[in-house]
């Protein structure tokens, strides 16, 4: 096949969890919706975007974008220390195993240690 016409294809799938949180759904692709596609147009033309900064960590980055969320009235002094400590809260997963206990959304529920 010549160089011209190599294509290159990336796809990502994902699986969500089903009701009941023990498991995960079949792989899929996942599509965004006609309402999402406006909704990323009018963050892009209306929101925070700084593509170019100089920042050394996560704490200057979220300062600089913070600031220009002040500065362009998007939210209030007040605000800066909630929306700070949102940005910079620990990832956690929905579903996490300590042993045979299993952690969702707060809940715990037992699970067996048994592989059926």
């Amino acid at each position: 096949m010549d160089d011209d016409f190599l294509f290159h294809r990336w796809v990502k799938f994902e699986e969500d969890v089903e009701e009941g949180g023990n498991r995960w759904s079949k792989p899929h692709v996942a599509t965004l919706s006609l309402h999402s596609l406006f909704e990323l147009r009018s963050m892009l033309l209306n929101g925070t975007v700084c593509l170019d900064m100089t920042a050394g960590n996560l704490d200057d980055i979220t300062e600089l974008v913070l600031d220009n969320m002040i500065n362009t009235n998007q939210i209030t002094y007040d605000k800066k220390a909630i929306v700070k400590d949102a940005i910079l809260k620990k990832h956690r997963h929905q579903v996490r195993r300590d042993g045979t206990i299993m952690v969702l959304g707060g809940i715990v529920v037992e699970v067996s240690s048994k592989i059926c």
